[in-house]
């Protein structure tokens, strides 16, 4: 594996991590309380979760080839994978803090 990869490979078992915490932990609220309060559910779990994202995303810039170059990742999002990925994984950050 080429050492420009290992962060890609972090990113991805990391946010994975933080989607199926999600989603076990919604289906333990559903299962307890039929759902009727999501928000109700583990802060703790929700922000676990957060956490897995933020360490995923950063290490995910470790593949760029500039880091300075960072700033301008959304610049990209009709063709580039990482560019639609940071999008969906700040959207998901998002809905996780709501």
């Amino acid at each position: 594996m080429n050492s420009m990869e290992l962060p890609l490979v972090i990113f991805t078992v990391l946010s994975q991590g933080a989607v199926g915490l999600v989603a076990l932990t919604a289906a333990r609220q559903w299962a307890t309380d039929g759902g009727s309060d999501m928000a109700q559910a583990p802060r703790t779990a929700w922000l676990t979760a957060v956490v897995l994202l933020a360490l995923g995303a950063f290490a995910a810039m470790f593949h760029l080839g500039h880091m300075g170059g960072a700033v301008r990742t959304l610049a990209n999002l009709e063709s580039a994978w990482l560019s639609r990925e940071g999008l969906a994984l700040g959207a998901t950050g998002a809905l996780l803090l709501a």
